[in-house]
């Protein structure tokens, strides 16, 4: 998460703290630096990188192995540092954000799931309603009118007074049965219109119950019961991905014990959130509304007779319990702009409802995957492959104990004159005092600078007052104050130079506090975090240094690098020198 809007802020209000590399790792300034990267971030990032296709769950590998023939080419010495796992008491109310958006994904990807065999099936099922006579039709679509197959299975069949007289030898047949069946009986129409009728009744009710409740609770919160159960899913999951590592097992064996252990949780995540405790987003309203529209438009009867009969009977007010208004689609109340969002555009006036319907199961499936995008995060055996590569690679690895985080380490080393930057995409390094260089992950980006003292003198704050300021923006550890964004911040930093001073002054800032005790506990916690560094041992120091010099123009088994990479995770190289890398292996 970083601090909330730091980095933009100083880009828009102090861009002269920011130094920029066009030519990245060529840069005078970076090359033949030493560089301690947060590996744990770096990681996540890579594996987004490639969500579909051959290297799906591969980006991870190909973006390390990419970034360091690069760096290795400028002569650049770095050193991975990851997150040990562990307890971390002050990112406890980060950790439940992140199970809670990862519960309510879950649960959107099964709605998706759902919909689409739901799709699949009414397409079936109005297709063969179709294949019936035009006559067999009108009479279904009249029943579904008065409200017929919505109600409970064991309601009325047409009677006989409803339907098309038998067709004789003489009269051509309209629906699509063997050409012997040249007659049919009263009897079989009915036997046909109760069973479409039956199937009707079941694909209308599976769209209804699908329909998320107009009473939801907001995803945020609410299912605290839920995240709570999840959080010792989660731990169980990580006392098994630690068991099978320190396990005496081969490779395969170890990512079987950890997928067990996933697969595990990922099936209680679908379970333990009841049905319609979360609400849909904009795309999947838009795809509820028009399964319902096409429903109520492909079984409107044809007739302007059948329906102005419907429409008088139902307006004479028949108290038969059978007589219902037609599915509409009951989903929660809908912003006026969902109407117009893009994903259905060009068919929402499409002429032919099955038409439609088509073009609605060709676009639920790329709703489907943003939720199993969000779901898609590097596991345990990700985080293990990488190190496993950089240690190939000669690249020292260093783990970042509890309660202390790779980024917090790397500032460490920074400080005490081991490296040169913290490479980064997390924001949390600026009030860490390190000096930070990010966009190690764009290629095609400069990279960006900070060092800590420039930036100190240019906002003309002290580093208690930087941390005070960063903790008012909000961040793993401390949420933000309602209302008090960057430029506010920034003012009454300035202005009474400490949260204490803030909230003892401010009274409208110290009314969006709901719980002073517990917010204060949450400031404290966050200083130490930011001010409370780990201690770098001398052999540390030592031991680094001489790695480093090592590193200078060391000699590489790159054959061996690529030879592993093909056969362990099918990656193929097409110039291993230029940091490329094709396609899987076949």
């Amino acid at each position: 998460m970083g601090v909330n809007g730091l980095l933009h802020w100083i880009r828009k209000s102090h861009p002269t703290a920011l130094k920029s590399f066009p030519k990245r790792w060529a840069s005078p300034e970076i090359k033949g630096k030493r560089i301690a990267i947060d590996a744990t971030l770096l990681t996540t990032r890579y594996h987004f990188a490639i969500t579909e296709g051959p290297l799906r769950g591969k980006g991870a590998l190909v973006g390390w192995y990419n970034l360091l023939s690069l760096m290795r080419a400028h002569d650049v010495q770095p050193v991975a540092i990851w997150d040990r796992p562990g307890v971390r008491a002050w990112k406890a109310a980060e950790a439940r954000r992140r199970l809670n958006t990862r519960l309510v994904a879950s649960a959107r990807r099964q709605h998706e799931d759902e919909r689409q065999e739901r799709l699949t099936d009414l397409r079936e099922g109005l297709s063969a309603l179709q294949a019936l006579s035009e006559e067999e039709q009108e009479v279904i679509r009249l029943g579904w009118s008065r409200g017929r197959y919505t109600n409970d299975p064991a309601s009325t069949v047409p009677s006989t007074a409803t339907l098309p007289p038998p067709k004789s030898t003489h009269t051509p047949s309209l629906h699509t049965h063997a050409p012997e069946e040249v007659e049919d009986t009263a009897e079989e129409a009915i036997e046909r219109i109760s069973s479409m009728e039956d199937t009707l009744r079941t694909l209308v009710g599976r769209y209804r119950a699908s329909l998320p409740s107009p009473t939801i609770r907001d995803a945020r919160g609410g299912i605290d019961d839920v995240v709570e159960h999840i959080v010792e899913l989660e731990k169980l999951s990580e006392s098994l991905d630690v068991a099978a590592e320190r396990a005496t097992l081969d490779h395969a064996e170890r990512r079987s014990t950890r997928q067990a252990a996933r697969d595990y949780v990922d099936d209680r995540l679908g379970e333990l959130l009841p049905p319609g405790e979360f609400s849909e987003t904009r795309r999947q309203t838009e795809l509820t509304l028009e399964e319902g529209r096409i429903i109520e438009e492909f079984m409107r009867p044809k007739s302007v007779e059948a329906e102005g009969a419907a429409s008088e009977e139902t307006q004479a007010g028949s108290s038969s319990a059978e007589v219902e208004a037609p599915v509409k689609p009951e989903t929660p109340s809908i912003p006026a702009e969902v109407s117009s969002l893009p994903i259905l555009a060009g068919y929402l006036d499409a002429a032919e409802p099955l038409d439609r319907l088509d073009a609605l199961i060709e676009a639920a499936p790329p709703v489907r995957d943003i939720y199993d995008r969000a779901l898609f995060v590097p596991t345990a055996d990700t985080h293990a492959d990488c190190r496993d590569l950089l240690a190939r690679l000669g690249v020292p690895i260093l783990m970042a104990e509890p309660p202390y985080e790779a980024e917090g380490l790397a500032t460490s080393l920074a400080l005490a004159g081991v490296v040169d930057w913290v490479g980064s995409e997390d924001s949390d390094v600026i009030p860490l005092g390190g000096p930070l260089l990010k966009n190690l992950s764009l290629a095609r980006q400069p990279l960006i600078a900070l060092p800590p003292s420039d930036l100190l003198s240019i906002i003309s704050l002290t580093r208690a007052q930087l941390i005070d300021f960063c903790i008012l923006l909000g961040n793993d550890a401390c949420p933000r104050i309602p209302g008090v964004g960057a430029v506010a911040g920034y003012k009454q930093i300035v202005k009474h130079g400490s949260i204490e001073a803030i909230l003892e002054h401010e009274k409208k800032v110290r009314d969006k506090v709901p719980d002073m005790q517990e917010y204060m506990e949450l400031v404290r916690g966050a200083r130490t975090v930011f001010g409370d560094l780990p201690p770098i041992s001398e052999e540390v120091k030592a031991e680094l240094t001489v790695t480093f010099e090592g590193m200078k123009g060391q000699e590489l088994d790159l054959e061996g690098v690529e030879r592993w990479m093909e056969e362990r995770h099918g990656i193929r190289f097409v110039n291993p020198d230029e940091g490329y890398v094709s396609d899987a292996a076949a």
